[in-house]
């Protein structure tokens, strides 16, 4: 009896030292994911990005129109790594970080880091299509028609975007004549990117190599352009490149594309599109990188880095921001990220149902405007925040449907008070939530709900640790210094 005594004392006491043990929230080891896809991390590229990026949902209402077809909104990233707008005027900036009340500032292109892993067309990254018009929008004064008859290319704000056309001119005769139009805006984004250009150039279609540039262009400007090429290239084989390079809003149209030998023969096919596909084309399959990160800035005595990372298809952009104390001493501050709501305090907020106060959800309150104009401040899309295990939670919901102003608040911030101590570095990782949703469409009351955007702040609460997603990209210092979840 002693003997049994003993042996059940032992594993009680050994079930309690697990049961503790795995309670632990900093034990990172513990949450082992029960996926079987394998954790992405994230990687210091050599190649580069851009800053803006558009995100490939479903666009479910009618108060705006797309940047591009299939992507209504955009992670439009600002130079202090706060997201600007969203693209339908969901924010008036969002995400911006202070520490102690200090802001952090804005940076320069030279000082971002990216990182693997990158995306191609499987994940939503789109190049090129052809359109009738692009659409108005929140961020451009359309509609832009088609250059030139009922169709015209569009090429996608892209790092590496290339819409090409292999060339036989075997039987070509000089002069070579290339002639095409544009309708283009090319911006390098609020960090003011390297070199952001639009240019058509000769490849030589074995292995890619430039064989030379015809021309580029910056800034905006429309026309058409007539260039004799080279009379090397005839008896060979060339591929003509339309690329582009930008981190805009665009449009950047092609129409009337045109090489023609001496003999008035015409080499390009569907130069006009007016198949209204791309027949004849090519598009490149890009590696584009969603994923960079912030030099240092000291502040309050540490030393903060801002990081962004994006799917194109997904629904969620994430922020990891660390915090490192190079100091001797602890060092005892304040956390806090502020936003302005695009809804002008007609924003109904709610703590997302399910997350014990680990998310916020919002829609526009506003009153539908008939017909819908996209140049209005109203009728925003459904967005949500997942700031996960947070300290304090500012926010005031509009009481009502109101077609002026709302009585709820257009600011929230949230906040995190946070101990660093000597040598150590806290990640605080938050995630912002938009789809092509506008609630406040078809709303009666203010009890209804942005459920397909509460259902994905869920699941990021309920899976942080579970599903690989919500972590790939990130570095494992990072992941090892997460705090609030």
């Amino acid at each position: 009896m002693r003997q049994l005594f003993y042996w059940v004392v032992t594993l009680l006491v050994l079930f309690a030292l697990v049961t503790i043990s795995g309670c632990s929230d900093n034990d990172h080891s513990s949450n082992t994911s029960s996926s079987t896809e394998t954790l992405i991390l994230g990687t210091l590229s050599s190649s580069a990005g851009v800053t803006t990026f558009r995100q490939t949902v479903t666009m479910e209402d009618s108060d705006s129109y797309e940047y591009f077809p299939g992507q209504p909104n955009t992670w439009d990233i600002d130079d202090d790594f706060s997201l600007d707008d969203g693209g339908d005027d969901q924010f008036d900036g969002v995400m911006d970080l202070s520490v102690g009340g200090e802001s952090f500032s804005g940076q320069s292109y030279s000082d971002l880091s990216f990182y693997t892993p990158s995306f191609n067309s499987t994940n939503g990254v789109k190049v090129a299509a052809v359109v009738e018009e692009v659409m108005q929008n929140y961020n451009n004064n359309g509609p832009v028609p088609a250059i030139n008859g009922d169709y015209s290319a569009y090429l996608n704000d892209v790092y590496d975007g290339r819409l090409s056309q292999t060339v036989d001119l075997s039987w070509a005769t000089s002069p070579l004549s290339l002639i095409w139009s544009l309708n283009f805006y090319i911006d390098g984004g609020d960090f003011d990117m390297d070199a952001p250009y639009i240019r058509v150039v000769i490849r030589d279609p074995v292995d890619g190599a430039i064989l030379e540039s015809v021309e580029t262009y910056i800034g905006s400007g429309s026309g058409t352009y007539n260039v004799t090429l080279d009379n090397s290239y005839i008896g060979e084989t060339i591929v003509v490149s339309f690329e582009i390079s930008s981190s805009g809003y665009g449009p950047n149209l092609i129409d009337d594309v045109s090489l023609t030998d001496g003999a008035a023969v015409e080499y390009i096919d569907n130069g006009d599109f007016e198949t209204g596909d791309l027949t004849g084309w090519d598009v490149n399959d890009p590696d584009e990188l969603q994923n960079f990160t912030s030099a240092g800035e000291d502040i309050a005595g540490l030393t903060v880095t801002r990081s962004f990372y994006t799917v194109p298809d997904k629904l969620w952009g994430r922020w990891v921001d660390t915090f490192t104390n190079n100091t001797s001493e602890a060092i005892t501050t304040t956390i806090d990220y502020d936003a302005n709501l695009g809804s002008d305090s007609a924003g109904i907020l709610y703590l997302t149902p399910g997350t014990d106060g680990y998310s916020l959800t919002g829609w526009d309150g506003y009153a539908q405007e008939d017909p819908p104009d996209a140049s209005s401040s109203g009728n925003d899309r459904d967005f949500a925040f997942v700031f996960g295990n947070v300290d304090t939670v500012d926010f005031v919901t509009a009481t009502a449907l109101d077609n002026g102003n709302g009585d709820g608040s257009d600011n929230i911030t949230h906040s995190y008070s946070i101990t660093v101590n000597p040598g150590e570095m806290l990640a605080i990782v938050n995630f912002v939530v938009m789809n092509g949703v506008d609630t406040g469409e078809s709303a009666t009351y203010v009890t209804a709900r942005a459920t397909a955007i509460d259902a994905e702040a869920l699941d990021i609460v309920n899976n942080f640790w579970d599903d690989v997603q919500y972590r790939n990209g990130m570095t494992q210092e990072q992941i090892d210094a997460i705090i609030n979840f």
